[in-house]
C-alpha cells in the first residue's frame, strides 16, 4: 500500500511539473551560440525510477567541455548530484542547484534547473566549469548506470558527464 501511495504521489507530482513547464513554454533556452537549444521532452512518466539512479549520492569525475574535450574537475572543486523523488540536487562547484527530472526507461529529462547565485573566483575557472556542468545536465537525454558509475548522455549520444557513486 505504501508503494502504491508513493507511485501515485510521484505521478501527481510529475503531472504538476509537466503542466508548470507547459505554462512557461514560451521561453526558449539558448545554447552557447545564443541559438535555441533542443530540449528533450518526456511526456509519459515511468511508473518507478530505477533504484540505481535514485537515492545514490553521485560525485562527478569527468565532463565534456564546450570543445568536446574530456575534462577532470578543477583541483579543489567538487560537483555532486542526488536524484530522489523527481528532484535532482547537489553542488555545482560554486553554487548549489536543484531541478526536476523524469525517467522513462533509459531516457532522462532534467528541467527547471535553479541554483544559488554566488560568484566564486577561486579556484580559477570554477564558474566556467559550473556553467558547463549545468548545461550538460540541461542537455541530458539518457543515462546509463554500470559498475557504480553514472553516465549522462546527450541527444547526440555523447557521454557528457561521468559520476561515481560516493556511498
Amino acid at each position: 500500500m505504501k508503494n502504491r501511495d508513493q507511485v501515485i504521489s510521484l505521478i501527481l507530482f510529475m503531472v504538476i511539473v509537466i503542466f508548470s513547464m507547459a505554462a512557461c513554454s514560451n521561453k526558449q533556452e539558448l545554447d552557447e551560440t545564443n541559438q535555441p537549444a533542443e530540449i528533450p521532452q518526456i511526456t509519459e512518466a515511468a511508473p518507478q525510477v530505477p533504484l540505481e539512479l535514485e537515492g545514490v549520492p553521485w560525485r562527478l569525475d569527468t565532463y565534456l567541455d564546450s570543445k568536446g574535450n574530456r575534462m577532470s574537475l578543477i583541483p579543489g572543486s567538487e560537483i555532486t548530484a542526488e536524484f530522489k523523488d523527481g528532484q535532482v540536487s547537489g553542488e555545482a562547484g560554486c553554487n548549489n542547484f536543484f531541478a526536476a527530472y523524469l525517467v522513462d526507461g533509459d531516457r532522462l529529462g532534467i528541467s527547471s534547473i535553479s541554483f544559488t547565485e554566488m560568484f566564486c573566483i577561486e579556484p580559477s575557472g570554477i564558474m566556467q566549469q559550473e556553467e558547463t556542468y549545468l548545461k550538460a545536465l540541461n542537455d541530458a537525454a539518457s543515462y546509463l548506470v554500470n559498475d557504480r558509475r553514472l553516465q549522462i548522455i546527450d541527444l547526440e549520444g555523447q557521454t557528457r558527464l561521468i559520476f561515481t557513486a560516493s556511498n
